[in-house]
């Protein structure tokens, strides 16, 4: 019998905070990606950016930055992510990119005052509002309307 590693060859992963939402264990399971777990501060409950390029490999896809966890609503250092990941990527060749899981905060980050960035100012990939579907179109509208 071949074991299951040998049958299926290597698995992309995809680094994520322990708070992740729900959503994210189905994409796992259809897609075959290994997730890997980085728990968050036990002081703030966001995670920590060094921790995160350190459970980056070679075969990490990408890494998820949670913008309103839904235990606190606290939000990932996104800024402080992507900085850590510019390192690791010219160190070591790699195009690791971020996506910001935006289904709680993404809602209401563009119109907090003092809110660090964590949007296309800091060269993420992509971004999901899931929580408000209907709303969210005009939130983000309203905001860009605002930036002009």
């Amino acid at each position: 019998n071949k074991c299951e590693a040998e049958v299926r060859g290597v698995y992309p992963n995809l680094v994520i905070s322990t708070a992740f939402q729900a959503c994210w264990e189905k994409f796992f399971r259809f897609m075959d990606v290994e997730p890997h777990f980085v728990s968050p501060s036990v002081n703030d409950f966001v995670l920590d950016a060094q921790a995160v390029a350190a459970a980056c490999d070679e075969c990490t896809i990408g890494v998820v930055a949670i913008l309103g966890n839904h235990y606190g609503g606290q939000y990932d250092p996104v800024e402080a992510i992507s900085d850590a990941l510019v390192e690791l990527n010219t160190r070591n060749g790699w195009q690791l990119k971020i996506h910001v899981d935006a289904a709680s905060g993404g809602f209401v980050a563009p119109f907090q005052p003092g809110a660090k960035p964590w949007d296309f100012r800091v060269g993420w990939c992509g971004a999901s509002a899931k929580t408000c579907r209907c709303m969210w179109r005009s939130t983000w509208r309203t905001w860009a309307a605002k930036q002009r």
